[in-house]
């Protein structure tokens, strides 16, 4: 994200919102212009971080380790597999 754009076309009113999770600096300087914004929501970068979710992504994570030592495809590979 190019945040000096995003405030830009924030303050034009180009665009309606913006819910963000990450800023250019982490952590975010107070001075930021978006966190003055009424239509603009900055959440914490472990908005996520749930016991569910902790446990799904770790259920998840196993079960594709199992599919790829088995020799198979994982559901949601990062990189194509090779001479693809």
């Amino acid at each position: 994200m190019d945040q000096e754009a995003l405030t830009t076309i924030m303050q034009e009113g180009r665009i309606a919102g913006a819910f963000l999770d990450v800023l250019d600096t982490e952590p975010f300087d107070l001075d930021c212009p978006l966190l003055t914004m009424d239509n603009v929501v900055v959440t914490p970068h472990m908005a996520s971080n749930t016991e569910e979710c902790m446990m799904r992504m770790a259920t998840q994570a196993a079960s594709q380790i199992c599919k790829v030592l088995a020799g198979e495809r994982p559901d949601w590979p990062v990189n194509r597999p090779a001479g693809k």
